[in-house]
C-alpha cells in the first residue's frame, strides 16, 4: 500500500515538473543572467491555520478537531526570471489523532506573472503556483511517509529586498504515517502568511543571443555608414565653398560690378549670383550681392523680383529641376528670413519663362528680374 501510494505521487510530482520546465522554456533572443550567486536567493517564514481532510472521521470527530495552527520557514532560489527551486520546513498537529507532524519539502515553483506578462524586476505583486514532494515525520510511529505538496502562494514586494505572502497548500500522505495499518490517505490543507526576505535582491540582467547582437551590431553599422556618406558629402561642400571663395577674392572690384551689374538693351536689371556646380550652396562673396539686392527692395516698396534658376545641364532632368528649386529657394529665404522682404513681392520662374536658354557659365547662376507689381 505504502509503496502504490509513493508511486501515485511520485508520477504526479514528475509529471509536474516537467510540465512547469516545458512553460518556462520558451523561445526567445533574451538571455537573463545573474550579478553573483547571491542574488535571488530567498528565505520565508509563515504561520497559518491546517485542517485534515478525513472525511471518513469528520462525521464523528467534527472539523474542528482536526484543524489547528502550522508555522514554517523556507529557503528558494531563482535559476531564471520564471523558475525557481526551495525547500521547507512545516510544523503542524492534528487533535484528533493527538498527532504532532513535521514535515520537510522540495518544491518547484513557476512565476505565473512572469510567464503570463513578462519578466520585470519592478513588478510589485506575482502569483507562484508550485509542486514538490516530502517527508512526513510522527510522533507517535516515529515513521516517516512520503507526502506531494502543492499549492499557490501569491507575493507582494514591498522593496526589492522585503515582500509579504498568502498562500494555499496541500499535503497529500499515507495514513500511515499517522498510524500503522490506517488504511488511505490524507490531505492536509493550509492558509499561510508571512514574510519573505531576497538576500541578493530579486533581479536578474538580460543579455542577448548571438542572432540577436549581430542584428544589432548590423543596424549601428548601417547608421555609422550613413553618417559617414553625410559627414563626406559637407567636407565636400566646404572644400567648394573655400575654392569659390578663394576664386573670387582675385576677381578685380571692378570687373565684379560688370559681371553682376549689367543693364541690357530691354532695360531690366540683371544681377548674377554664381553657385558651385552641383551646389546650392552660397558662398559669402553671393551672400553680399544678396545684401545689395535687399537694400534695393527695400528702397523700391513698388517693384518685384523673379528668380530664375538654372541649373547644370545634367542628363537626370528629375535632378536638374530639383537643383533650380534649391538654388532659387536659397535666395528666397535669405531675402525673407534675413531682410523681411514680403514673400508676395517675390516669385520663382524658370530661365525657359523668360525667354533664356538654359547655361552654367562653369556654375549655375540667378538672374533677378525686377517688374513692377
Amino acid at each position: 500500500m505504502r509503496n502504490l501510494m509513493f508511486t501515485k505521487i511520485a508520477f504526479v510530482f514528475v509529471s509536474s515538473l516537467t510540465a512547469v520546465q516545458a512553460k518556462a522554456q520558451q523561445p526567445s533572443s533574451e538571455v537573463w543572467y545573474a550579478h553573483s550567486f547571491w542574488d535571488n536567493i530567498y528565505v520565508g517564514a509563515f504561520g497559518g491555520w491546517s485542517g485534515r481532510a478525513a472525511f471518513d472521521e469528520s462525521k464523528t470527530s467534527g472539523w474542528k478537531k482536526q484543524m489547528s495552527g502550522r508555522f514554517g520557514l523556507y529557503v528558494g532560489k531563482w535559476i531564471n526570471p520564471f523558475v525557481a527551486v526551495q525547500a521547507g520546513y512545516r510544523y503542524g498537529r492534528v487533535p484528533y489523532h493527538d498527532w504532532n507532524y513535521n514535515m520537510i519539502t522540495a518544491d518547484a515553483v513557476l512565476d505565473a506573472t512572469a510567464m503570463a506578462k513578462g519578466y520585470n524586476p519592478e513588478r510589485k505583486i506575482q502569483i507562484l503556483p508550485f509542486v514538490g514532494l516530502g517527508a512526513v515525520f510522527s510522533n507517535l510511529t516515529r515513521r516517516q511517509s512520503f507526502a506531494l505538496t502543492y499549492g499557490v502562494q501569491g507575493r507582494y514586494n514591498i522593496s526589492e529586498l522585503f515582500a509579504v505572502s498568502v498562500g494555499l497548500r496541500g499535503d497529500l500522505f499515507d495514513n500511515d504515517a499517522i498510524e500503522p495499518g490506517l488504511a488511505g490517505a490524507s490531505n492536509i490543507f493550509a492558509i499561510e502568511a508571512g514574510i519573505v526576505y531576497n538576500i541578493g535582491g530579486h533581479s536578474f540582467r538580460k543579455t542577448e543571443t548571438n542572432s540577436a547582437a549581430l542584428e544589432k551590431i548590423g543596424i549601428l553599422t548601417d547608421e555609422v555608414n550613413t553618417l559617414r556618406k553625410k559627414v563626406a558629402e559637407l567636407e565636400r561642400e566646404k572644400k567648394t565653398a573655400a575654392s569659390v571663395n578663394a576664386q573670387h577674392e582675385t576677381v578685380d572690384n571692378d570687373s565684379l560690378k560688370k559681371v553682376y551689374y549689367t543693364e541690357p538693351n530691354d532695360n531690366r536689371l540683371y544681377i548674377h549670383i554664381r553657385f558651385s556646380e552641383f551646389s546650392s550652396y552660397l558662398s559669402e562673396k553671393e551672400r553680399k550681392n544678396i545684401d545689395n539686392i535687399a537694400e534695393w527692395m527695400k528702397q523700391q516698396p513698388d517693384f518685384q523680383i523673379k528668380i530664375a534658376a538654372f541649373s547644370d545641364n545634367l542628363s537626370d532632368k528629375n535632378y536638374d529641376d530639383e537643383l533650380r528649386q534649391k538654388r532659387a529657394e536659397a535666395i528666397r529665404q535669405i531675402l525673407v528670413n534675413s531682410y523681411k522682404i514680403n514673400p508676395s513681392r517675390i516669385v520663382i520662374t524658370t530661365p525657359e519663362n523668360e525667354g533664356y536658354v538654359n547655361k552654367t557659365d562653369c556654375s549655375a547662376l540667378i538672374v533677378f528680374i525686377p517688374r513692377r507689381k
